[in-house]
């Protein structure tokens, strides 16, 4: 069952690093308030996750705040 649960995370992993990429519309790798306007849901789900309070994502940062969300 660790195995299983590993190979969860890894997909929950690719999901992640999908989406991201789909919302990332100019490539530069960071999320910004634009990218994810009409999005509520996501902007609800990721609220608090921009740590170094740049005014952008990173898939680093939305990781690590999904992570301790399911935790």
């Amino acid at each position: 069952s660790l195995l299983f649960g590993a190979s969860v995370c890894l997909a929950q992993a690719d999901v992640i690093a999908t989406r991201f990429k789909q919302l990332d519309t100019n490539k530069d790798g960071k999320l910004s308030a634009d990218e994810l306007k009409g999005q509520p849901q996501i902007q609800t789900l990721l609220k608090g996750a921009d740590k170094d309070g740049d005014g952008f994502l990173t898939l680093e940062e939305v990781r690590a705040h999904l992570s301790k969300a399911v935790d």
